[in-house]
Parts: structure tokens; sequence; C-alpha cells
């Protein structure tokens, strides 16, 4: 059963994205894009990381992309379609992580997006 799944995305990830390299945007793309497929397939998601921010009140994850590249996002479980809201937040290394998770602020997302046009 194919679940609906609204996609955000951040100005500050999209920004983070730019400034990858063309190898490094192209894998974050397929991964993030893997995400989406797994969560509309109900595979199991269990490889992102929970983390506990004070304050905010969505529930805050990282995904491995590569060895040292993660991408912030949110992942809300909602009773009614849309079957999920996913919002990428971040594209940032490893050792970044803690300062952006507190200095994170999710008012500045964009409208939903289609993978199609992602970049």
């Amino acid at each position: 059963m194919n679940k609906t799944i609204q996609i955000f995305r951040s100005t500050h990830f999209q920004n983070d994205v730019n400034l990858l390299t063309f190898a490094a945007s192209n894998f974050t793309f397929k991964q993030t894009r893997s995400l989406v497929e797994m969560l509309k397939s109900d595979n199991n998601v269990s490889h992102l990381e929970k983390i506990d921010k004070i304050g905010f009140d969505k529930p805050l994850f990282t995904s491995k992309i590569q060895k040292d590249l993660r991408v912030l996002l949110t992942l809300e479980v909602r009773p009614i379609q849309p079957d999920y809201t996913l919002t990428f937040l971040r594209a940032i290394r490893l050792s970044c992580v803690q300062e952006a998770v507190e200095t994170l602020d999710t008012e500045d997302v964009c409208a939903p997006f289609e993978f199609d046009d992602f970049w």
C-alpha cells in the first residue's frame, strides 16, 4: 500500500546542497529520494537517528548520506492524508550536526515540491 508524503525543504537545505560537490549533491539527491520511496512502501527506516531538542515540537532526525555527510530532517506521521510530512532542513557535515541542531529554525520552509525539479 503506497503512502502519501508531503515533502518540504528549507532554503538552508537547498543552499547546503548547492555548496556540495556535484558528486555529493547527486548522492544526496539519490539518498533523500530513496528515503521517500522507503516511506511510501512502508519499508524500514530504522537507519534514521532521532535527535532530541528541547522546545522543538516535531520529531527531528538525521540520515547518513555519506561517511561524514548528514541530512537533518523532520518526519511527522499523520493519521490522515498525507500520511507523512517530511521536511529536509539541512545537509551538513557530521562535525556540524550539534551546532545545526542548536540553531535550528523551521520557519524558513519552502512549498511542497516534486523530486523531478529538486535541483
